[in-house]
């Protein structure tokens, strides 16, 4: 019969515990399950705007009641599905968050430890001959009293009685009980010692590459969470701001209320916050006002090869409110000026295809692009259609048909 871990670290037969099941899989094992949740709503990733959910997602959902107080038409089964989304990824996210926030020690202990059976086994084998050292020297505590009362009770009897020698004869065999109890328990106490200090060695040894790894996996995790929410946040308000436009029940709350601007998470929110005190020591509070004032803003690069060709654009649009405008002439210009701030439209004005392909790679994935063409052929349709460009815009003095062409692109 094959000797135990134990009693080849005993007999010296082996010098260590060694893992049973790698550290990668049983990290993977426990992050596998919250990622069955969240795959499930992954495609969410790609969609290119996003909000902070978590900054400002109780005031998403005071405007969502209010609103539904307001006009219980507006929840529609698109918000409706789309607020159940949120509910599920959010409950797995709260658990994930539960379990994330556990010390070290508790995770490392159930996650990694737990399934090392070679760790397990001397472990036990430790725990159970520090027991059962306790229990015979708590045995031979007791032997000992007895003995102390029968050599007292000796005393009282000559040495060549009977009653002398049963006292005598039973003096020994506790004694002799006694010093094997004592060595039994010396020995597994020195056992139990020397056992440990190969548990101590293992989870020492194991415990920075454990972390590292669950830190790695934890982050990554958290941020496929964030980023989901973040986007179903984004479509669940722009889904309730898209019914709350066509509802005369709320424009007409927002014109008793003396609400200015247009009907939008932004305004909504500012209108709200009105009641917050600004200057609260509360950096939540402080981070909400920032967001807040950026929340509508929405930023429009103008690019274009011709100097000021796009001058009478830039100064219509700037009269926006919720435009900021950023010219550009050159790609090293645009490239700039798309690393230093977020952007979400790219209007070009069209010169040839070669520009275009250029700008493509170098804009974000969630920065939209229209192109206006004065010259419009089939031919240069065509190639922007095959370069993947679908917004296109014939340029005319017609303002409002422009200014919703744009909204339709940043929608």
């Amino acid at each position: 019969m094959e000797k135990s871990l134990t009693e080849k670290l005993l007999d010296k037969e082996v010098e260590a515990i060694e893992i049973d099941v790698p550290m990668d899989g049983c990290v993977q094992t426990f992050f596998e399950n919250f990622k069955k949740d969240y795959e499930k709503y992954i495609a969410y990733e790609e969609q290119p705007k996003k909000i902070d959910y978590f900054l400002i997602k109780k005031f998403l959902y005071t405007a969502y009641n209010n609103l539904k107080d307001i006009d219980f038409s507006l929840n529609t089964s698109t918000i409706i599905e789309l607020e159940k989304k949120i509910q599920t990824v959010e409950k797995s996210y709260n658990r994930f968050s539960f379990e994330l926030n556990k010390s070290y020690e508790l995770q490392y202990n159930e996650i990694f430890l737990q399934k090392q059976n070679g760790y397990k086994e001397v472990l036990s084998a430790t725990s159970k001959r520090k027991k059962t050292s306790e229990m015979y020297k708590a045995k031979a505590k007791s032997l000992e009293e007895g003995i102390k009362k029968l050599k007292e009770k000796a005393k009282k009897y000559k040495k060549d009685s009977d009653e002398y020698k049963k006292i005598i004869l039973t003096y020994k065999k506790y004694n002799t009980q006694y010093t094997d109890l004592i060595h039994k328990a010396a020995t597994l106490k020195e056992e139990a010692v020397f056992l440990y200090q190969f548990i101590k060695i293992f989870k020492e040894t194991h415990l920075p590459p454990f972390k590292e790894i669950f830190l790695g996996k934890g982050d990554d995790t958290k941020t496929h969470y964030v980023e989901i929410l973040n986007s179903l946040g984004f479509l669940f308000d722009k889904e309730l701001w898209k019914e709350a436009k066509h509802s005369k029940e709320v424009k007409s709350y927002f014109k008793r209320a003396n609400v200015i601007g247009k009907l939008s998470s932004a305004t909504y929110l500012k209108y709200y916050l009105k009641t917050i005190d600004k200057s609260k020591n509360d950096e939540k509070i402080k981070r909400l006002f920032e967001y807040i004032e950026n929340l509508d803003i929405q930023r429009i690069s103008l690019f274009s090869t011709a100097k000021d060709s796009l001058e009478d654009i830039a100064l219509y649009l700037e009269q926006e409110d919720s435009f900021e405008i950023g010219p550009s002439t050159t790609i090293e210009q645009f490239k700039k000026d798309n690393t230093e701030r977020k952007i979400d439209l790219l209007i070009v004005d069209y010169s040839d295809t070669k520009v275009i392909k250029e700008l493509l790679l170098e804009k974000k994935p969630r920065t939209a692009i229209l192109v206006l063409l004065k010259k419009p052929s089939f031919e240069i349709i065509d190639n922007l259609g095959k370069n993947g460009i679908d917004n296109m815009f014939i340029y005319t003095e017609n303002n409002s048909e422009f200014l919703e062409k744009i909204e339709g692109c940043l929608s």
